[in-house]
């Protein structure tokens, strides 16, 4: 997720049915958000890259998108609008497609109660906000149980992952029956400003890990940021790493252009540094690392 070119282009959410944990009357679908740079991707990665160098962060996002819509700074553009009934409960399906923006949501006045953490039914909890890391879903499902009329949906950036993003996101939810034209004058729930995963997380279908092969099979995988003198003048090429190596993919080479050439016994080259796991039914342990002085990883690897 850390390539240039995952900023541009084309994107939409794929659904694969899976069991819920709570019962719920509709399924809203996929709900997206995301940050948003008037610039291309790589325009805003070259900035990047300069800034590193002086041990400056990236540029900031210009807005955030709900489900691609939101009003600009200008007041161009429009709001993303759902409609619900009351009494019905309403099932969501928050996916953080963001470049680099750890992402917030709540909506006024309701609360949600989480149902799925990353495609892993999980025992349900509720919430005010949520975090979402780049990359990371949740289901969660919204009771219409407030006074009729319209609520801010909000998607703000959370400066303690240390993302930046000039403008936040609001979308309206209209209950039927009132002013579906109106702008809401609900209230914020108070946002926690802290970065971390929330503590409540539990699978609804325990599986236990077995531990009689994890010392002889447990490896590392460290994830940080390299800065390798690699330019002449001492300039610092800042690259995302793991295990301290990083990986530039030529665009006609793909890495499963490798497998469909060879797909027994795929040859890579040594400067991919693929990592072999076991086969499948087979479990392979990893234990992840950050170093402590690299700035903090806001999304899964």
């Amino acid at each position: 997720a850390y390539s240039s070119q995952y900023g541009d282009g084309v994107v939409g959410p794929m659904v694969f049915e899976g069991p819920a944990t709570s019962n719920y009357d509709e399924d809203l679908g996929p709900y997206m958000v995301t940050d948003w740079f008037y610039q291309t991707a790589f325009l805003t990665q070259s900035i990047a890259s300069q800034n590193f160098q002086n041990g400056l962060g990236p540029p900031p996002a210009d807005t955030i998108l709900i489900n691609g819509t939101n009003k600009a700074l200008s007041r161009a553009g429009r709001c993303n609008r759902v409609a619900i009934t009351k009494g019905k409960k309403y099932r969501l399906r928050l996916i953080n497609t963001a470049v680099d923006a750890g992402i917030r949501v709540s909506l006024d006045g309701h609360t949600m109660q989480v149902i799925t953490s990353d495609f892993i039914p999980i025992k349900p909890w509720t919430t005010e906000t949520l975090l979402l890391s780049i990359g990371q879903r949740y289901d969660v499902i919204i009771t219409a149980n407030q006074d009729a009329g319209a609520y801010w949906f909000r998607a703000s950036n959370e400066a303690s992952c240390l993302s930046s993003v000039n403008e936040d996101a609001l979308a309206i939810w209209t209950y039927t029956g009132s002013d579906d034209s109106a702008e809401p004058s609900s209230t914020s729930w108070t946002f926690p400003p802290e970065c971390i995963e929330p503590k409540n997380l539990a699978p609804y279908w325990v599986q236990p890990v077995p531990s009689s092969t994890f010392t002889t099979a447990v490896d590392s995988l460290m994830v940080n940021t390299t800065r390798a003198v690699v330019i002449p003048g001492h300039d610092a090429a800042v690259v995302w790493a793991l295990n301290h190596t990083s990986i530039n993919i030529e665009w006609d080479q793909p890495t499963l252009k490798y497998v469909m050439d060879n797909p027994t016994s795929p040859q890579f080259p040594d400067s991919y540094h693929v990592i072999p796991t076991l086969n499948a039914g087979a479990w392979n342990y990893w234990v992840i690392q950050q170093l402590p002085t690299s700035p903090p990883i806001p999304h899964k690897p």
